[in-house]
């Protein structure tokens, strides 16, 4: 019985001895860039109808470019360009997704990351809760510090 202390007492002290300085390491990304992965959600006004596909939106004309697009989709009655609210892109960029799913309840999840210092992905989930038919579809518009020349911009 004192022979399977002490061997239990000397596995101990081994294994607190091997163990103690060492410091567990979460692995990190490579290559990831200082660029900041937070957003705003961002609402065109509602007037404004869904078109289609990804936009990444740089100046003040493609803006406007936009709405006027989107004015000629527009189910919601009349709206004015002037209706069109300001955006600082010299220190902002718009980025929008369309996405649509049906359910009782939809929700677009929307998530921003960067890989390898030069790709952002603006990625949205739809979920959708419930066996109900309504069809919703959104835009998933987001404001995003203004995105360096050389970064590349994903969907997914």
């Amino acid at each position: 019985m004192k022979n399977m202390y002490l061997t239990f007492l000397l596995s101990f002290a081994i294994l607190t001895i091997s163990c103690g300085d060492k410091k567990i390491q979460r692995p990190t990304e490579p290559n990831m860039t200082n660029y900041s992965t937070s957003y705003s959600k961002y609402n065109i006004l509602p007037c404004f109808g869904q078109i289609e596909g990804d936009y990444v939106i740089k100046t003040q004309d493609e803006f406007q470019a936009l709405a006027e697009k989107m004015l000629e989709n527009n189910v919601m009655g009349n709206c004015e360009i002037s209706d069109l609210p300001t955006i600082d892109f010299t220190n902002y960029n718009l980025l929008g997704t369309h996405q649509c799913g049906s359910g009782c309840e939809t929700h677009f999840d929307k998530s921003l990351f960067v890989e390898e210092t030069n790709i952002l992905h603006y990625s949205v989930k739809v979920r959708e809760i419930g066996a109900c038919e309504p069809w919703r579809c959104s835009m998933n518009w987001i404001l995003v510090d203004r995105i360096p020349e050389k970064m590349e911009v994903r969907f997914n």
